[in-house]
């Protein structure tokens, strides 16, 4: 079951990350699927950095593709920011239980 669908966009190579995008906020433990698409014509593989609910790391993923997410017991938000490895990307995040 799909929770929440999130559409961002991804800088081309050389200009950086885009902004960090809140995925999902909880206030218990949780784990969720969260997968990677992306919606543009011209596809391209992009760096993923997820920075999971009440842990420091981030952890870095090559997308597209899917990864589980699991966050600590705390009142936290799970971020990801994203660079493309070419041309710029329209990524959809969908978040599934």
């Amino acid at each position: 079951m799909v929770l929440k669908e999130i559409q961002t966009w991804v800088p081309p190579l050389g200009l950086g990350w885009s902004k960090w995008i809140n995925i999902i906020s909880h206030y218990t433990k949780g784990s969720y699927i969260v997968e990677f698409k992306s919606l543009s014509n011209v596809k391209s593989t992009f760096d993923i950095e997820v920075r999971e609910g009440g842990k420091t790391m981030t952890r870095k993923i090559i997308g597209p593709g899917k990864t589980r997410i699991t966050s600590s017991n705390c009142a936290c938000i799970t971020r990801a920011r994203f660079s493309s490895h070419t041309v710029g990307q329209n990524i959809l995040i969908l978040v599934k239980v």
